[in-house]
């Protein structure tokens, strides 16, 4: 599997299209199509030991996410080749991985962990191999994610990022760009807070006014009045039939909150639609 240059990465695609939707298929596709490393993609020959797999995984985190793949050797340089990963090995068991990594690593990033057996491929390269990916996924109203303790290749309460294909301590100008990504979700954020907060206000105000009334029309007192050592009003009340006519309130709003709601999927609706002509 020899490398390509950086400019020319016709894998990009099969990239993205695989963090979303990670398949044996789309991995088989990525690896096929020459990828190369790059900040959202590493390859490794063999599993990293827990708190430098945590620095690259926090690393993509704080950048664009991405996904390292284990079981791909570098055998020359910028030449990989799958090589598989140990079958049955100790450090192979997904719980095991996953519960190192939790000691390392800020319980909001979210991590996939998946194992992928290839057998019987038409690709000789493939078959009978084991291989190990992390997708790393990338959610900028948590970042900038750090540290949580630190390992012989990782410091505590340490930003990191993937700069020129590696998981360096972010500097200054880095930091920022986290912090303003961060800021930008959170002004989106805020105010879909607040929206939610007023409807569910207006619908609690609406659920005070009833949408209709009732009134009596007629009593109509019993024949025959029963004698059970009650007042002849009491039972009357007790045993008449009295008919109500129900009619709107005219107290309610003209504009139901279910039609208010409508009204605001209609905008929104248009909004969308003027920002995908303006992109």
């Amino acid at each position: 599997m020899e490398i390509r240059t950086v400019n020319d990465r016709p894998w990009r695609e099969h990239l993205d299209s695989f963090l979303k939707e990670p398949t044996r298929e789309g991995f088989l596709h990525l690896l096929q199509r020459e990828a190369v490393e790059d900040n959202d993609l590493e390859f490794k020959r063999s599993l990293l030991p827990s708190d430098l797999m945590a620095k690259h995984i926090l690393a993509m985190a704080n950048k664009n996410g991405g996904a390292v793949v284990f079981g791909v050797d570098e055998h020359k340089p910028n030449q990989f080749s799958p090589c598989g990963l140990p079958e049955g090995s100790d450090g192979f068991d997904v719980t095991n991985i996953e519960k190192k990594l939790a000691s390392y690593i800020p319980k909001k990033l979210e991590i996939g962990i998946i194992p992928a057996y290839v057998k019987g491929e038409e690709h000789s390269d493939f078959e009978n191999k084991f291989f190990l990916i992390i997708i790393v996924s990338y959610n900028p109203r948590h970042i900038p994610f750090v540290s949580l303790k630190s390992g012989e290749n990782l410091k505590r309460d340490t930003i990191y990022v993937r700069r020129n294909r590696a998981s360096e301590p972010a500097n200054h100008d880095e930091i920022q760009e986290i912090i303003n990504k961060r800021i930008d979700t959170e002004y989106s954020t805020t105010n879909e807070r607040k929206l939610i907060e007023h409807l569910e206000e207006l619908k609690e105000l609406y659920s005070h006014i009833p949408r209709t009334v009732r009134e009596v029309v007629s009593f109509i007192p019993p024949l025959t009045p029963l004698d059970l050592g009650f007042p002849i009003e009491d039972m009357k009340r007790m045993f008449g039939k009295t008919e109500y006519k129900t009619s709107s309130n005219p107290e309610y709003p003209q504009e139901s909150y279910e039609s208010f709601i409508r009204k605001l999927i209609e905008i929104k609706k248009d909004e969308i639609v003027n920002l995908m002509k303006r992109t």
